[in-house]
């Protein structure tokens, strides 16, 4: 009952909502912005409702120019008759530019290779025995160029609204000046961890919300249901080749995208509540919990040394994830480290460290000095 008290108390008041409005202005405003990627995207999303497939053909193609462009097709056709092996040695052994954007190459470069390249030449043989490479699917426009943009948009608005609600839920009884009543008892004592609770659900539902009604502007703006069943693969001279480490749809790769996104909001909150925590301050903790966790992006991306295997660390942090790769999860790129799975390795290990921190705070609280 106190969780739902906690929510309701929250909704009464406007910061819930102002903020939530502002993040939908901005993500209209991202939307807006990207006028010529719509476009090209209802093209391919009239193109596919005219041939009734996803599917490039040797057939369709003459139907598909009067919505397509011819390069982009040609391009298309081309890539199907490539040899994986071939892929293999530009993506992982030439392009350097596949790691350059994470600037540790001389470091980690071999172990990634290691790991990544026998994983990838699967992957590839996999691509080419199903044609994935073959199909519309929004090309560099719907997964290169909007979905990152606007994913990032809704997983720092709601990165930093975990922080703030959090801390908001709380600190409501110091910033009232009630703690010395409230957490005078046994039973105050134990508020820390509902709390918690509270301010976990509230980012939940604000992520859930914004996804939901940013994904509809993108649908009104943007047309693109029909792309959504066709594989999850781009190839893109300005982002690279973006290839899905397991064989997916291009909507479940939004989908799971969007889902560890969410993820990544339930580790800030927890990790802002647990910096109020140890602070109990206001505050302190917003610009605390906001600077710690900008801390690990800015050293592993401008300050630490390029060659240092243990940048990896930096480069998991959910900052560096957000900013540097959001949309990009969960498949080969330039955006994206190349290890299968880094994102959930990165999710597991700085989750285990903010329960660590949210602990302590926890029992701190149980023992603050009033």
């Amino acid at each position: 009952m106190l969780i739902l008290y906690e929510l309701k108390k929250q909704l009464e008041k406007p910061f819930v909502w102002v903020c939530l409005a502002a993040s939908v202005l901005i993500n209209l405003w991202v939307l807006v912005s990207e006028g010529y990627s719509c476009m090209k995207i209802s093209q391919q999303n009239q193109a596919v409702s005219a041939i009734g497939t996803t599917l490039i053909s040797e057939e369709n193609t003459p139907l598909l120019v009067q919505y397509l462009d011819e390069e982009y097709l040609t391009s298309v056709m081309r890539s199907g008759t490539g040899n994986p092996a071939e892929w293999l040695e530009f993506d992982i052994g030439q392009n350097v530019l596949l790691y350059s954007s994470n600037a540790y190459e001389s470091g980690a470069k071999p172990l990634i290779m290691e790991i990544s390249e026998p994983v990838f030449a699967e992957r590839l043989n996999e691509l080419q025995r199903n044609g994935e490479n073959l199909h519309i699917n929004g090309g560099e426009w719907l997964l290169g160029i909007v979905i990152p943009k606007l994913l990032m948009s809704i997983s720092f608005e709601c990165a930093v609204f975990a922080v703030l609600i959090s801390v908001k839920i709380g600190g409501h009884e110091f910033t009232e000046k009630t703690a010395n009543v409230v957490y005078s008892t046994k039973k105050g004592r134990s508020l820390g961890a509902r709390k918690l609770a509270a301010s976990l659900i509230a980012a939940t539902l604000f992520h859930i919300v914004l996804t939901a009604v940013s994904a509809l502007l993108l649908f009104i703006i943007c047309p693109c249901g029909n792309l959504l069943s066709a594989p999850a693969f781009l190839e893109n001279m300005k982002t690279g080749n973006i290839v899905t480490w397991f064989s997916m749809s291009v909507g479940e790769f939004i989908l799971a995208n969007a889902a560890f996104s969410l993820l990544l909001t339930l580790i800030f909150g927890a990790f802002g509540y647990s910096v109020w925590g140890m602070l109990c301050s206001v505050p302190a903790a917003v610009f605390g919990a906001l600077g710690i966790s900008t801390a690990p992006f800015a050293l592993g991306f401008f300050i630490l040394p390029g060659e240092r295997l243990w940048r990896l660390l930096f480069a998991s942090c959910p900052t560096s994830l957000i900013i540097g790769r959001a949309g990009f999860w969960f498949c080969e790129s330039r955006n994206s480290i190349a290890i299968p799975g880094f994102e959930m390795i990165s999710a597991v290990l700085w989750g285990a460290i903010t329960v660590a921190v949210v602990i302590l705070a926890v029992y701190r609280l149980k023992r603050v000095k009033l």
